[in-house]
């Protein structure tokens, strides 16, 4: 492809360039003439002193007109890279140019040969990073861990069947006195008649209850579907401020059990108001039964509550 000749933009003619022009005013590019630009040339338009921009021919020649185009263009597609017909930039003999990769200068190439293999540290394999890597949820080192208990943090199981401590809190308004409220809750040995689960309740010893706090040793038995089993439960009671049980730690079926009620009176009498809290923590000492109950246990303290507000109902009528 022909090489273009300079132009210069301040007359127009090719071979030198605006710097090195003998001309003192910008001149027409159609007519060689000052005193009016191209656009608004009276003379009639010529290609004269005119370049082609396709072959960088000589003057009178423009792209329109090109000889050496029309040859060119029944060549078929013309490639960007090399300027030439026939084939595209994408097979052009001459090679890649423009914005095709480059070498990196000498001395700032970089040498594979000395970086570390990759290797995924969740699995251990080669060839991948942890991002990408496709070892099941878990996996640690090469090995699966097996799972973790975010509640004990100990392997093996899931903190929904844990069988360390796990806790709950009830509370409601309750439309009795505290008196009232504490008469029913202190009345362990009548648990069996109300309370979920309970199967037999009895009052095994208990201190002078003349004096505060009142003691007593109670046995309880609870029964839920195949299960059943007895526990000893040495129970706190404060007058009018709240009852705690908590179980012995020679009984087989809790490694903990803990109920603590506690009573604020909100309202006085004749339209009295309780606020009622139940909180429960326990840990069973076989994890089987922590299994087992796990599907309904934390249901537990509701019902707890909703069964002394019917035994209150029961005892001292329904209040609105």
């Amino acid at each position: 492809m022909a090489s273009r000749k300079s132009s210069c933009y301040k007359c127009g003619n090719l071979g030198h360039i605006a710097e090195n022009c003998s001309s003192a005013e910008r001149l027409c590019y159609n007519c060689r003439q000052p005193g009016h630009e191209s656009a608004a040339c009276p003379s009639p338009r010529t290609v004269a002193a005119k370049q082609c921009y396709s072959c960088g021919g000589g003057l009178r020649t423009i792209t329109a007109d090109c000889p050496t185009l029309r040859i060119q263009q029944s060549g078929g597609q013309r490639c960007y890279n090399c300027g030439k017909y026939g084939h595209i930039s994408k097979v052009c003999p001459a090679g890649s140019l423009g914005f095709a990769a480059r070498p990196a200068p000498s001395g700032r190439a970089l040498n594979t040969a000395t970086l570390p293999p990759v290797k995924c540290y969740r699995c251990g394999q080669m060839n991948h990073y942890a991002r990408d890597c496709l070892a099941p949820p878990g996996t640690e080192g090469g090995y699966v861990r097996p799972k973790t208990c975010y509640r004990c943090q100990q392997e093996g199981h899931i903190a929904r069947d844990c069988p360390e401590l796990q806790t709950y809190t009830e509370r409601k308004h309750l439309p009795y006195t505290r008196q009232q409220l504490y008469d029913v809750v202190s009345d362990v040995a009548s648990y069996r008649h109300f309370i979920p689960y309970c199967s037999a309740s009895r009052i095994l010893s208990s201190s002078d209850p003349t004096k505060s706090p009142l003691l007593l040793e109670a046995e309880l038995t609870v029964q839920f579907l195949a299960f059943k089993e007895s526990y000893v439960s040495q129970v706190t009671c404060i007058p009018l401020e709240s009852v705690e049980a908590i179980a012995a730690s020679t009984t087989p079926l809790f490694k903990e059990l803990k109920t603590t009620w506690r009573f604020r009176e909100d309202a006085p009498p004749p339209s009295p108001s309780t606020l009622v809290s139940l909180d429960l923590a326990y840990a069973f000492a076989n994890p089987l039964h922590g299994a087992i109950s796990a599907s309904f246990f934390g249901q537990v303290s509701k019902m707890m509550v909703q069964a002394f507000e019917e035994r209150c109902a029961e005892v001292y009528g329904r209040n609105s």
